[in-house]
């Protein structure tokens, strides 16, 4: 809404939504997207360390990650059953800019790694919301490091 104020008239683009967030937060939950993406370990941390920092609540994290779950699952899916990788991004809404960060996640993600993340993703945001006890940055760095690791045959280096 800021955006459009600041803006009147005329349509607000990607590139101004992205500085916007970024310089209205030192950390935000899609940067963490991005790095968990990217499967760069240390920033993914780093970000979640200045979200907590930060007072984010570990509800708004699992929300996005698990957005990015569903949407490697869904493209997973759509590609492995025929589907032409770009129609299956641009169907699902990804920002162009977004699509390399994408696609670079989803060649490290079967089917089978997938569904076990989207369960653990489901566990952890049912303790976020109270189902069962867990301690909450607990079971989201958990997520991440179910996220981040290596797909099974790639070499660690």
């Amino acid at each position: 809404k800021r955006l459009a104020l600041a803006a009147p008239g005329r349509e607000v683009d990607e590139a101004e939504v992205l500085e916007f967030v970024a310089n209205n937060s030192r950390f935000d939950v899609f940067a963490l997207a991005g790095a968990v993406l990217a499967g760069v370990s240390g920033r993914t941390f780093k970000i979640l360390s200045g979200l907590r920092a930060e007072g984010v609540h570990p509800v708004q994290i699992s929300w996005v990650l698990n957005r990015d779950i569903s949407l490697l699952a869904r493209l997973e899916y759509a590609v492995r059953h025929g589907d032409n990788i770009e129609g299956a991004l641009m169907q699902s809404g990804v920002w162009r800019r977004r699509q390399p960060l994408v696609k670079q996640a989803l060649a490290k993600f079967k089917a089978a790694r997938l569904r076990a993340l989207l369960a653990e993703a489901a566990r952890v945001d049912a303790s976020l919301k109270g189902v069962f006890p867990a301690e909450p940055w607990t079971t989201l760095t958990d997520l991440l490091i179910a996220l981040l690791r290596p797909p099974e045959g790639a070499r660690a280096g």
